[in-house]
């Protein structure tokens, strides 16, 4: 599954600033990310993986990508089996996206569902 474009900014409602990773492959703008390696993050590719955050804007292997974290509203992929509902956790899925969260790492809060699967939803990331 390719991951979705989003041509709008990721940032909705900032309580932090974004975080400085070194990218790990390439990486698409609203991707959910986990870290690989010192300062280095990856886009998530299974549901067993930890979440840390969305990138900020596509950045290619080698090149530094931001990273909202905990405490920013953000816009991000969302795919899976069903679309979650408003209020939902969500962690980890593949190709970048976050789903609902049936076990493992809990990495956010639907705060707004997309319309469509994959689609564009808005996160509190935790």
């Amino acid at each position: 599954m390719a991951f979705i474009t989003i041509d709008d900014d990721i940032g909705i409602q900032l309580g932090t600033f974004a975080f400085s990773f070194k990218a790990s492959g390439d990486i698409q703008k609203g991707q959910a990310v986990r870290i690989v390696d010192d300062n280095t993050v990856a886009a998530v590719s299974t549901s067993s993986q930890n979440a840390i955050g969305v990138a900020d804007y596509d950045a290619s292997d080698g090149e530094m990508v931001a990273v909202y974290c905990a405490g920013n509203i953000v816009r991000c992929g969302i795919s899976g089996a069903s679309i979650p509902s408003v209020g939902s956790t969500v962690g980890a899925f593949k190709d970048g996206y976050l789903t609902e969260a049936t076990g493992g790492r809990i990495c956010g809060i639907v705060v707004e569902a997309p319309s469509s699967n994959p689609g564009v939803g808005k996160v509190l990331l935790i």
